[in-house]
């Protein structure tokens, strides 16, 4: 990968760090993973019939929407999985070593990646080039080894991280208000790493994939870009306008804030409507309108996530004061 710019070539402690990122850069002691056995997953059900679930999942839908727009998006590329994985993974292991060791380096982070099976070291080069161009991130060099590169993220990329962070934060906030999270809004920033590297671990995976194979069809179609802000969209402005229906030309424009072209955007909708998450509707079938299905799947991967990303909470909660206490 190139890195032949002046500015990644910094030393990787030159002091370029903004305050609260520098914090977020140093080295941290993360807890074997075993000692958070006893921490398990909310029962879907404790979502799913809360009152205020509704108003959550609503929440849920319009801001990851405005997350994953290309304006605002880490590198302003479309967003997909893997990347989502991808700047986790960064975030997790660029607080190991930061002072001459080797491990956030973009190897290891290609070697954590191919764990996945979702995406090629090529195609990673390719997006940590662009995050380095839009200042996202800093490939500098390890002080104690110049042939050696170190990934360190810069604000942008961090304070995207937080915003991911505050969507369900604010959702499990509010669901059950008696349990404190407080350490997201408060942006502690040596609690940061611990959120990221537990949010990519094993169990956490595990969970994922457990999430995912509930539906199978709707695994198999979130596996398309874009596919799963497409039913976001959906079923976000059904909400607001009830009354009204969906139009093809609603969807097109989501597709393009996205940074999908209007081609694959329809062919998307098509997908949708044969997988049975979408129906024509109106007297000409003009018309389009979510299914009792989609509505139901859609109700049971909100809820898992949200569970699923309390739980990564309370672990990296634990960790986190476990390393303090530590000293």
């Amino acid at each position: 990968m190139k890195t032949a710019s002046r500015r990644t070539e910094r030393p990787a402690d030159d002091g370029a760090a903004e305050p609260g990122v520098s914090s977020f850069l140093q080295p941290t002691h993360l807890s074997n993973e075993s000692e958070d056995a006893d921490i398990t997953l909310r029962p879907a059900r404790e979502v799913l019939e809360n009152p205020r679930f509704p108003a959550v999942r609503e929440r849920q839908f319009r801001e990851t929407l405005r997350l994953y727009s290309v304006n605002v998006f880490p590198g302003r590329v479309s967003v997909d999985a893997w990347r989502v994985l991808l700047i986790g993974h960064i975030l997790g292991i660029a607080c190991e070593d930061m002072s001459g060791g080797c491990t956030a380096t973009p190897t290891e982070l290609k070697r954590r990646m191919a764990l996945h099976g979702l995406i090629g070291p090529r195609q990673i080069d390719v997006y940590l080039n662009r995050l380095v161009a839009t200042g996202d991130l800093e490939i500098a060099v390890n002080p104690a080894d110049r042939r050696m590169r170190l990934l360190r993220p810069l604000p942008p990329l961090v304070n995207w991280y937080w915003s991911f962070l505050d969507i369900y934060q604010a959702s499990y906030s509010a669901l059950f208000p008696e349990r404190t999270f407080d350490l997201i809004p408060r942006r502690e920033a040596s609690f940061l790493p611990f959120m990221a590297r537990v949010g990519v671990d094993d169990r956490c995976m595990a969970n994922v994939m457990t999430a995912l194979t509930r539906d199978p069809v709707l695994a198999a179609f979130l596996g398309r870009g874009g596919a799963s802000l497409l039913l976001h969209a959906a079923l976000l402005l059904e909400s607001q306008r009830p009354d009204q229906g969906l139009r093809e030309a609603d969807l097109l424009a989501y597709g393009i804030e996205f940074g999908r072209s209007r081609s694959h955007t329809r062919n998307l909708i098509t997908l949708a409507i044969e997988s049975g998450f979408i129906e024509e509707s109106g007297r000409r079938r003009q018309l389009l309108r979510t299914t009792e299905r989609l509505r139901t799947t859609m109700d049971h991967y909100i809820a898992d996530t949200i569970r699923m990303s309390e739980n990564t909470y309370r672990r990296a909660e634990r960790q986190y004061l476990a390393s303090r206490s530590a000293g």
